[in-house]
């Protein structure tokens, strides 16, 4: 794990990539982007993790003085009815421990508290530093693509962060799945097969989650699950860096299943391995077609955003 003040001096010397942009290719400047985003990952990864056990610690605590002022109150009444007063003094000091210890606690849940707020707000910070330094990058790969600024403009939109990661949809709470209403519900055997598929997605395991996704397609063919895994297949033939099965699989979706819910995201993912392919016309193509077809779609509001259109 990098020190924190190692990660913000490197921030801080990243700032310096556009200066030397002459020294470094572009390749080597973006995959050094990349590094030190998943060693900031990593980062907020043990940090959350910590957090967590704090506050784990913390619920024990709680509990285990909830339970000792339930027993004082219980001996309190005892010694009470018994009219012990030594005893019912000491018992007064042991309160005012326990009192002292819950004090403990509220601070230090305030200061856990404190400390997430000040680590959420250091990650947005330093996120948006290493996008700052991450888009030149990506609108020079773009021009070299299309050959001119002014090309990439009118094309695929220089602002696009699409070149790096599909524009996964907001996850549903079906396991991303949106069903075609006119198909029959799934069996349990069906649904079984593509949550172990979604599940493997989610985990990024993209090799197992393409050969899940290929068999649930196998399997059942007419599942109202269809469109939603072959959507899910080309997304991670993208991740793969399969460009060619990615665009087949997207573009099965949008013309087999063209009512699915699924399909102007499908329409915009396709625009996304294209340009990484290197296919900036047909990227243009695809986000037009799908502005054209699903004009009301948050899709389509994207495609707008990277053809420069509002």
């Amino acid at each position: 794990m990098i020190p924190l003040r190692k990660l913000v001096i490197a921030v801080v010397l990243a700032g310096a990539l556009p200066t030397y942009a002459g020294i470094f290719s572009d390749d080597d400047a973006r995959k050094s982007i990349y590094d030190l985003r998943a060693d900031v990952l990593q980062l907020k990864t043990a940090d959350e993790a910590r957090f967590t056990r704090i506050e784990s610690n913390i619920d024990t605590l709680q509990q285990a003085s909830n339970r000792i002022q339930q027993s004082l109150d219980r001996i309190d009444q005892s010694l009470r009815n018994l009219n012990l007063p030594a005893l019912q003094s000491q018992l007064e000091s042991v309160s005012s421990d326990v009192a002292r210890l819950n004090g403990a606690v509220e601070v230090q849940t305030n200061a856990v508290e404190q400390d997430q707020k000040r680590n959420k707000e250091f990650y947005l910070d330093l996120d948006s530093r290493l996008r700052a330094l991450e888009k030149p990058i990506l609108v020079k790969k773009e021009e070299t693509a299309v050959g001119t600024t002014a090309e990439v403009s009118s094309s695929v939109g220089v602002g696009s962060a699409a070149t790096t990661t599909p524009d996964i949809p907001a996850k549903t709470a079906n396991a991303g799945v949106s069903t075609n209403t006119q198909a029959s519900p799934p069996t349990m055997a069906e649904q079984k097969s593509y949550d172990q598929a979604y599940q493997a997605f989610k985990a990024s395991n993209f090799v197992v989650a393409v050969k899940e996704f290929q068999a649930f397609s196998k399997a059942y063919p007419r599942s109202s699950l269809s469109a939603n895994a072959d959507f899910w297949l080309g997304v991670s033939h993208y991740r793969l860096k399969a460009y060619t099965a990615a665009e087949k699989s997207l573009k099965d979706v949008v013309m087999q299943y063209p009512d699915s819910p699924k399909a102007p995201d499908a329409l915009l993912n396709l625009a996304s391995v294209q340009l990484d392919a290197g296919n900036a016309p047909a990227a243009h193509d695809s986000l037009e077609q799908l502005i054209s077809r699903f004009p009301a779609s948050e899709a389509a509001a994207k495609a707008k955003a990277r053809l420069g259109r509002k």
